[in-house]
């Protein structure tokens, strides 16, 4: 066989041939698995995602409620409690308040795990909280929403 490189000087001296075309060599161009993702334009996802929050809503049609303000007299978390026990078998609630998150409605929902707060600015985000919202059986929206 003859000599590719060179013995000295090269860094391949006493026969360190690793390339793909030796045998014992490094593989080149193996196989790859298939990914099964396609392109889809940014519009037409936001509005694949609109499309199936509005089918959502019809499905569930008493699964939002709308009232003028989330604003809660003190932040107790039993005042919480005693309206999610309200509306009729529902296991997760997301409220979504206009603006800032006031203090008093974090602090009455923080320690339930069945009720998440957001405000207006985080349910507008792009794919985010409107695929996200989905998943929730009821959905409570201020009006400065």
């Amino acid at each position: 066989m003859e000599k590719t490189v060179v013995s000295e000087g090269v860094g391949l001296g006493m026969g360190h041939y690793v390339g793909a075309q030796f045998r014992g060599g490094c593989v080149l161009f193996g196989p790859k698995p298939p990914s099964h993702a396609f392109k889809m334009n940014k519009k037409l996802k936001v509005f694949a995602v609109t499309c199936r929050f509005y089918v959502h809503i019809s499905n569930y049609f008493y699964s939002f409620w709308c009232f003028e303000d989330l604003e809660l007299p003190t932040h107790q978390t039993k005042k919480i409690v005693n309206y999610v026990k309200q509306m009729e078998n529902t296991k997760k609630v997301l409220l979504v308040d206009g603006g800032q998150i006031r203090q008093n409605l974090k602090l009455a929902t923080q320690n339930l795990h069945y009720v998440d707060v957001l405000p207006s600015i985080g349910f507008h985000s792009r794919f985010g909280s409107v695929s996200r919202s989905i998943l929730y059986e009821f959905c409570v929206l201020s009006r400065n929403f």
